[in-house]
C-alpha cells in the first residue's frame, strides 16, 4: 500500500513521512543459588586463592567454588552482540539505490483544478517529472485542488485524500503523488502532501522526501509561485538521487550506541569475572574462627601476601610463617 512521503503547510513548515511490546519471564530451574561475595554472609564459608601477582584473594561462598566452571559459549555470544551495531552500520547505513523497474503504466500527468500553474509551469513540471523518471524509474503526478474538495468528501486531513486517490488512480506501487491543496488560487491556506508507493522507497527515502518537503515548504512560504516552488524541489534532490550514501536516523545511532555501551560492559565484566573464577578454582577453603577477622599481611621473606592465621608456610616462597593470631587448634577445627 502507498505511504505518505511527507508534506508541508502555511505557517507550519514541513513534516516528514508517516511511519508491540512482548514481556518474558523465567521460572525457577530447581537448583540452588549459588551466591558468593567479598564479605561474610550467613551460611557462607572462606574461601582463599593467590593471584599471579602473589596476592592474596578471600571470596565467600555458600557453594563449592571449585566446581563453578566458566562457559566459554558466553564469550562467543556477547562478542557476536558486539558486532551488531557494525553489521547495522554497514547493511543499514550504506545505501545504494537502484532504478526501479519501469514496467508498469507510467503516467505522468500534472492536475491544476486550482488553476494555480501557468501553461509554461505545467511544461516545466512534466519535462522535470520525465527526468525523474528516467533517473530513477518513478513515475511522479501532481494535483492541485481546493482545500474544500477533501473538506467536502470528509476527510480528516490532506492525507487521507491523497492516499485515496494514489489507491484509486494507479494499480502499482512505483508512483510518487503530490497533491498541493490551498483555499483559492491566491494560495490561501495551502499545504501539500506527498503520497509514495511501497516500491519507490530504495530510492524515495526519508531523507530524500524530507529534503524535498523542506525545499518545496522554503518556496512556498517566501512567496514564490506553486509551479516554481516544486520545480526548484525536484532540482534540489535529482543531482545526487542516486548517489550511494551513509545515513542512518538519529534513533538508530542512539541505539547502537546504548547497544554497544551494555555489550560492551557486560563483555569486560565477564573477562573479569572469568579471570577471577578461574583464579579462585583454585581456592581452598579455610575455617575462620567465629569473632575473628582475616587479617592480609606480607611475607618478610618474598614480599608476597597471605591471610594472617590461614597457613603455616608462606604459599609463594615455602618459608614457615610464624605468627601468634590464631591459635594452632584452630585452624585444625
Amino acid at each position: 500500500m502507498p505511504h505518505s512521503s511527507g508534506g508541508g503547510s502555511s505557517g507550519g513548515g514541513f513534516h516528514s513521512s508517516s511511519g508491540g511490546s512482548h514481556s518474558s519471564h523465567s521460572g525457577s530451574s530447581g537448583k540452588p543459588t549459588v551466591r558468593t561475595g567479598s564479605h561474610y554472609f550467613p551460611g557462607a564459608h572462606c574461601y582463599i586463592y593467590y593471584d599471579a601477582r602473589r596476592h592474596a584473594h578471600a571470596l565467600y561462598s555458600n557453594g563449592e567454588i571449585a566446581t563453578t566452571r566458566i562457559n566459554y559459549g558466553n564469550f562467543i555470544v556477547l562478542g557476536a552482540m558486539l558486532l551488531v551495531p557494525i553489521a547495522i552500520l554497514g547493511f543499514i547505513g550504506i545505501h545504494r539505490p537502484q532504478k526501479i523497474r519501469t514496467d508498469y503504466a507510467t503516467s505522468i500527468t500534472v492536475t491544476d483544478e486550482l488553476n494555480v500553474l501557468s501553461d509554461a509551469e505545467e511544461n516545466t513540471l512534466k519535462n522535470t517529472f520525465q527526468e525523474f523518471f528516467t533517473i530513477s524509474g518513478i513515475c511522479p503526478s501532481f494535483v492541485t485542488i481546493s482545500n474544500q474538495t477533501w473538506k467536502d468528501a470528509n476527510y480528516a486531513s490532506l492525507e487521507g485524500y491523497a492516499f485515496d486517490y494514489y489507491v484509486d488512480t494507479y494499480a502499482d506501487e512505483s508512483h510518487w503523488l503530490i497533491v498541493y491543496a490551498a483555499d483559492d488560487a491566491s494560495k490561501k491556506n495551502w499545504a501539500f502532501e506527498g503520497m509514495q508507493g511501497d516500491d519507490t522507497d530504495d530510492v524515495l527515502t526519508v531523507r530524500v522526501a524530507n529534503n524535498f518537503n523542506k525545499t518545496a515548504a522554503s518556496y512556498l512560504e517566501a512567496g514564490a509561485d506553486v509551479g516554481a516552488s516544486f520545480e526548484n524541489a525536484f532540482r534540489t534532490i535529482m543531482p545526487t538521487l542516486m548517489d550511494v550514501t551513509f545515513h542512518l536516523d538519529p534513533a538508530i545511532w542512539v541505539f547502537c550506541v546504548i547497544w554497544e555501551g551494555i555489550a560492551g560492559t557486560v563483555f569486560a565484566m565477564s573477562i573479569i569475572d572469568a579471570k577471577r573464577r578461574k583464579a579462585a578454582s583454585k581456592a581452598t577453603r579455610v575455617e575462620v574462627p567465629e569473632g575473628k577477622d582475616l587479617r592480609k599481611v606480607t611475607c618478610a621473606y618474598c614480599g608476597g601476601q597471605y591471610y594472617e592465621g590461614t597457613i603455616i608456610q608462606c604459599p609463594h616462597c615455602g618459608a614457615t610463617v610464624n605468627d601468634d593470631f590464631y591459635d594452632p587448634k584452630d585452624l585444625e577445627k
